[in-house]
């Protein structure tokens, strides 16, 4: 499945070698640097590989960009019944950011994910008073609503952090920089 792959950070100039075989063992007909001198050209911007790759994945390539702490953005495309997804991650982050995604590349949000939260932010603004008729209606965001009616001081807090869970803010790679 088609997906591309764009990096940026600091590499020391040792790895860019062992970083081109992670890229040329996980990707098939990619474009991007395929040599260290195309590589070495490019440098000083943010790199980005296209290519094919197993389901859209590069899991190993993106853990060696983990590992030598160098942030990514990736996208891998939909096709049969897989869904368009955008993957980033960038230094000091727990995890992955993972998030639906349209065929540009556009991070999407379905109606059914928002819908609920959007309702529960104009009760919260008119006073939070009619939380307890959510119960039921939405079994995703239970919990949500239940934290928010047990602890009304934090319901707003809960709610932002929902959506910043529902709507991750897109992330700018940074230039790569060579090192050494």
């Amino acid at each position: 499945m088609g997906m591309s792959i764009e990096i940026g950070g600091e590499l020391p100039a040792g790895l860019i070698e062992e970083l081109l075989g992670e890229v040329e063992s996980e990707l098939s007909d990619f474009t991007g640097p395929a040599t260290v001198q195309e590589f070495r050209k490019e440098a000083g911007g943010t790199i980005k590989w296209n290519g094919t790759t197993n389901y859209g994945e590069c899991d190993d390539l993106k853990a060696w960009l983990q590992n030598h702490n160098l942030s990514y953005e990736h996208f891998a495309e939909a096709k049969y019944e897989y869904d368009a997804a955008l993957k980033f991650w960038r230094p000091g982050m727990k995890k992955e950011v993972c998030t639906a995604a349209n065929q540009d590349g556009s991070i999407t949000v379905t109606a059914d994910r928002i819908g609920p939260v959007v309702e529960m932010l104009l009760i919260l603004a008119k006073g939070g008073k009619d939380l307890p008729l959510l119960i039921g209606k939405y079994k995703y965001h239970e919990e949500l609503i239940e934290k928010c009616i047990k602890n009304p001081k934090r319901a707003l807090g809960y709610v932002e952090k929902e959506l910043r869970r529902i709507l991750p803010e897109p992330m700018i790679v940074p230039p790569l920089t060579l090192k050494g």
